[in-house]
């Protein structure tokens, strides 16, 4: 009986331990088969640019994968934070970049060579007037002040509500005429016709969201709110828009400014209006001087080589591990059976 016994046991313990090796050599088997190199997923960078402005100051949050593309990182907006108040511009404004490029686009500093002192002799209408000097007309990259101007000189710049003759005086800003090169655009410069979907942003978005232009209206519409908008008395317009005074006197001649860029210059026209998308996001990223920084700042980021690894297939790696915890089990028991197992 002694005998047999043993027997069983060392029976049941070989068995197992069999199972054990065979378990072991088929996850070893699993685990050299079909493996493949592999790139593990980029990590991810993240950037924060502040805006402080002289009213309010906002802190947006970017990220793009560290592998970039074309030199170039895939920026998307995490969030962004926005905080009223003088003081906040002021402390963070020496920590910004200056882009004269930037400012350019802007229809301020152009419009300043429009800004001519005149006034509406006889009329009943209140007109907005300012007084300013030529050195804060001409102050931008954009425009030159004349050499015979006195940089303290006082100008005295009145609205006259007429949109007509602003309209005037905006295209003498720019050459349009195309000569033997056509199509063109701006001095004669070769342009092909526009095609496709365009944002408008920053100023353009909002000369025209404050106009309530930015829900896709046809051009006829856009040109009668904006004549509209301009031959209103600058009294009304004070006491309809209050909380917009700082800007007010802006819109009428950034409109038209606005205008005479796409309609003359980039040559739309009724049928291509309905392609201009004015928006202040694109992706749900704002879209702005601070993106185009990121994205610039991205280029001098040396991109972040991707890890190398070994990869299974899913199927291969999941059989791999279910004969090892089998190995195990069976390893287990015939352990158990040797420590455990008493014979007669």
């Amino acid at each position: 009986m002694v005998g047999g016994g043993m027997d069983t046991k060392a029976k049941a313990v070989a068995g197992l331990l069999a199972a054990t090796c065979v378990c072991s050599i088929i996850t070893l088997i699993l685990s050299v088969v079909n493996v493949k190199d592999v790139f593990l997923p980029p990590s991810t960078k993240y950037g924060l640019v502040f805006d402080a402005g002289s009213t309010h100051t906002s802190l947006y949050t970017y990220r793009w994968p560290a592998d970039k593309e074309n030199g170039t990182g895939i920026v998307s907006q995490v969030d962004v934070c926005t905080v009223e108040g003088e003081c906040a511009g002021m402390c963070l404004s020496l920590s910004l970049p200056s882009s004269p490029g930037g400012r350019c686009g802007c229809p301020a500093p152009v419009l300043a060579r429009v800004a001519v002192p005149h006034a509406k002799a006889g009329s009943h209408q209140v007109w907005y007037q300012e007084n300013v000097t030529v050195a804060e007309l001409y102050d931008s990259p954009c425009v030159r002040a004349p050499s015979t101007a006195s940089p303290a000189q006082v100008l005295t710049v009145t609205g006259t509500g007429d949109p007509a003759r602003c309209s005037t005086a905006v295209q003498k800003l720019f050459n349009f005429s195309c000569g033997a090169q056509r199509p063109c655009g701006f001095n004669g410069v070769y342009q092909p016709p526009v095609r496709g979907q365009f944002f408008a942003f920053a100023g353009f978005y909002y000369t025209f969201h404050f106009l309530n232009l930015t829900s896709q209206q046809s051009l006829n519409d856009v040109n009668t709110t904006i004549l509209a908008f301009c031959k209103r008395n600058w009294s009304e317009l004070e006491r309809t828009f209050p909380q917009d005074k700082k800007y007010l006197h802006t819109y009428c001649s950034a409109a038209i400014y606005i205008l005479t860029l796409l309609l003359d210059g980039f040559k739309f026209n009724e049928h291509t209006w309905s392609n201009i998308h004015f928006s202040q996001q694109a992706a749900h990223t704002d879209i702005g001087w601070t993106l185009g920084f990121m994205l610039n700042f991205t280029n001098m980021i040396p991109a972040e080589p991707l890890e190398l690894v070994k990869g299974h297939q899913p199927g291969l790696w999941a059989g791999a591990v279910s004969f090892i915890v089998l190995a195990l089990v069976t390893g287990l028991v015939a352990a158990f059976l040797l420590c455990f197992w008493k014979t007669k």
